[in-house]
């Protein structure tokens, strides 16, 4: 097992972490935890894109279909289909009948194969559904509940439906198969970066997962699962960085509780410790190069140096050090 990587070259721009951010104090709701994702959204078009049923159920692929291959189809016209649907099909239960949760598994599963179809982790057809997620919040009828929660303002069942998907990647004998199994994973995770982006949900502990699995533990070099792992790690820099580093800012030692501190713990080659830290993220955008130099290859190879640079950019420009 080989050691942990040095960051030793940021020492002597960096005396103390606490010194770190005193030079700069971050901004309530800066415009970098937006941007990233709303500039993609601004004047999101139709492309070239045909929609599959395969596993979507008939009611949400005529609404998804239509959302994702018509340039003329709002999501907020989408996220009212969907809403009425929902309402009509989900029994208007009383205090006493509990509502069933399945037609809402079913319907996020739906549209997370919707994702996972895209063409690539940056086509415009996620930053749609997205929209469309989000305005679903804003749909249906504020009586019906699930879990005591409100089924679309507080959309209780999408955290526990996401964490399901995002477990563990499909795996197959047949090697065409897994390469489709991959493109999908990678494409579900830009999607569920997006999310967190558009402020939809939190998956900053999902984000933080799958920065460990890329970057804090060994890779077989050359591999097609370490090209996997790290362009999903990529996507959750792409896209939900910009609020991950917001949290690093404001908080770059945090104070864990057990259960965060098991769950946040470090891989093997990362030292330091649990949690969301600003020895961590430089950690991270370290390990980006290095497993650009050795670890991968083609795609994963540029996306983990543009990656790495993006990181260092807002760590020169945020945290104030050197050029």
């Amino acid at each position: 097992m080989r050691s942990a990587v040095s960051i030793a070259r940021f020492l002597p721009r960096i005396v103390t972490t606490a010194a770190l951010f005193t030079a700069t104090t971050p901004q309530p709701a800066h415009s970098l935890a937006t941007h990233s994702y709303l500039h993609s959204t601004a004047g999101v078009m139709a492309s070239s894109f045909t929609l599959q049923q395969k596993k979507i159920s008939d009611g949400s692929f005529a609404i998804l279909k239509d959302l994702v291959q018509s340039g003329d189809a709002p999501p907020r016209s989408a996220a009212q289909k969907a809403a009425s649907a929902a309402d009509a099909a989900i029994n208007k239960a009383n205090d006493k009948e509990p509502v069933d949760d399945g037609y809402l598994f079913q319907f996020w599963g739906d549209v997370f194969r919707a994702a996972e179809q895209a063409p690539s982790s940056d086509h415009p057809v996620l930053d749609k559904l997205v929209l469309f997620v989000r305005e679903l919040s804003l749909q249906g009828n504020a009586e019906i509940k699930v879990w005591e929660k409100r089924i679309w303002k507080d959309l209780p069942v999408l955290g526990p439906a996401l964490r399901e998907k995002l477990d563990v990647p499909g795996e197959s004998r047949d090697d065409k198969e897994q390469d489709k199994l991959n493109v999908e994973w990678v494409n579900f995770h830009a999607f569920a970066a997006r999310l967190m982006a558009a402020n939809v949900t939190d998956l900053s502990t999902h984000a933080l997962w799958m920065l460990r699995d890329a970057l804090e533990q060994e890779l077989e070099a050359g591999s097609k699962e370490a090209n996997r792992e790290v362009l999903t790690a990529t996507v959750w820099i792409e896209y939900a960085g910009p609020l991950l580093f917001e949290k690093v800012l404001w908080n770059p030692n945090p104070t864990l509780g057990d259960e965060d501190k098991r769950m946040l713990k470090a891989g093997p080659l990362y030292k330091g410790g649990p949690g969301l830290s600003s020895d961590r993220w430089l950690f991270w955008m370290k390990r980006f190069e290095e497993v650009a130099g050795k670890a991968v290859d083609g795609e994963a190879k540029a996306a983990a140096l543009r990656t790495a640079k993006l990181m260092e950019v807002w760590a020169e420009t945020r945290m104030k050090l050197p050029q």
